[in-house]
C-alpha cells in the first residue's frame, strides 16, 4: 500500500490523485491501494510525523479523499481517542476500509471499544503508542492478546529489539503478525542529512531519525530483510509462518484473498528466495519484472 503521512488535506488529496495516476501502470509491484497513516493520530504519540495537521477527518473527508484516490483508500491508522475518531472508524468499516489503531495514547478500555467497532490491527507495534505497563496494557496489550487483531513488526532491529519480535510472533495465531517495511523515501540512499516529508533528518547504520530529537522517522527497510531477520529472531516459528507474515497475513488484513497463495485462480505475485532467503526473482501477474 502506498502509505501517506500527515500532511495538510490539500496535499494529502493531490498525492492520492498522483497514486491514481499510476495504479495499474506499474512497472514492478503492484499498488493494491492506499493507506492514510494520519492524520487523526495523537500529538502526544507523533513520532516523527506533523502534529501540526493532525486531526479527526469528517466522514464527508474520508469520502472525498477516497474519490479523489478513485476509490483506492483500503487502509487508516487512526487513534481512538481524539475527539471525532471512533465516526470516522465506523464509517470506514462500513465502506469496507480497514482500520488499524496506531500513534495512539489509548487505553485498554479505549482499545477494545475501538475492536468491537471494527479495528482490526495495531500499526507498527510498540511505536508511536503507549507504552506496555503491567497495570495499564494500552494498545500493545490488547493488539497482542486478542486473536482477531493483527499487529504490524518492524523489524529492522532499530523499531523493535529481536526478543520483542519473537515475543510478538508466540503470542499472535497465525496469520495475525504481520511483517511491514515502513519504509520511507530514504530506503536506498546512502548515510547523510536528508529531508522526509518537510522534515530535516538524518540515515545513519540502517536507521532514519529526525535531525533534531531523534525520533525514529520510518527505516530504510526492505521486507526481504525482515524475513531474514525475524527467520533468525524467531526460532520457535516455522519458515512458513514467517514468510505468511510477510504476504498472507498482510493480505488478509485489507481483504486481499487473491494475494498471498500460491493456489490455481489467485494473482501470480510471486517472490522467489533461494535457500539463503535472498531473493532471485520476482513475479507480478505472472510476468518476470525483476532477475538476480
Amino acid at each position: 500500500l502506498a502509505t501517506l503521512a500527515t500532511i495538510p488535506l490539500a496535499a494529502m488529496g493531490r498525492a492520492l490523485e498522483a497514486v491514481a495516476r499510476v495504479a495499474g501502470d506499474e512497472p514492478g509491484a503492484r499498488v493494491l491501494g492506499v493507506h492514510l497513516e494520519g492524520p487523526c493520530l495523537n500529538p502526544l504519540r507523533a513520532g516523527a510525523q506533523a502534529v501540526p495537521h493532525m486531526r479527526a477527518l469528517t466522514p464527508a473527508q474520508l469520502d472525498e479523499l477516497d474519490g479523489r484516490s478513485g476509490g483506492r483508500v483500503r487502509l487508516v491508522t487512526l487513534a481512538p481517542e481524539v475527539d471525532g475518531a471512533m465516526d470516522l472508524l465506523r464509517h470506514a468499516v462500513a465502506r469496507g476500509v480497514a482500520v488499524s489503531v496506531g500513534h495512539s495514547n489509548a487505553t485498554e478500555a479505549q482499545m477494545q471499544e475501538a475492536i468491537a467497532a471494527g479495528a482490526r490491527q495495531g500499526t507498527h507495534l510498540f511505536n508511536a503508542m503507549r507504552e506496555l505497563h503491567h497495570r495499564e496494557p494500552g494498545v500493545p496489550g490488547v493488539a497482542l492478546t486478542e486473536d482477531a487483531v493483527s499487529v504490524e513488526l518492524i523489524a529492522d532491529g532499530h523499531h523493535l529489539a529481536p526478543r520483542i519480535v519473537d515475543l510478538a510472533l508466540r503470542c499472535k495465531p497465525l496469520d495475525k503478525a504481520v511483517l511491514v517495511s515502513d519504509a520511507v523515501a530514504a530506503l536506498g540512499l546512502p548515510d547523510g542529512d536528508c529531508e522526509l516529508f518537510g522534515v530535516p533528518c538524518r540515515i545513519e547504520g540502517g536507521a532514519v531519525r529526525l535531525r533534531q530529537g531523534g525520533q525514529l522517522a520510518g527505516s530504510c527497510l526492505r521486507l526481504d530483510a525482515a524475513v531474514r531477520n525475524t527467520r533468525a529472531w524467531a526460532p520457535g516459528a516455522s519458515l512458513e509462518r514467517v514468510l505468511r507474515a510477510a504476504s498472507t497475513a498482510a493480505a488478509g488484513v485489507i481483504g486481499e484473498s487473491a494475494c498471498g497463495r500460491l493456489q490455481p485462480g489467485c494473482i501470480a505475485d510471486v517472490v522467489v528466495l533461494d535457500a539463503d532467503l535472498e531473493v532471485v526473482a520476482t513475479f507480478c501477474r505472472g510476468c518476470l519484472v525483476w532477475e538476480r
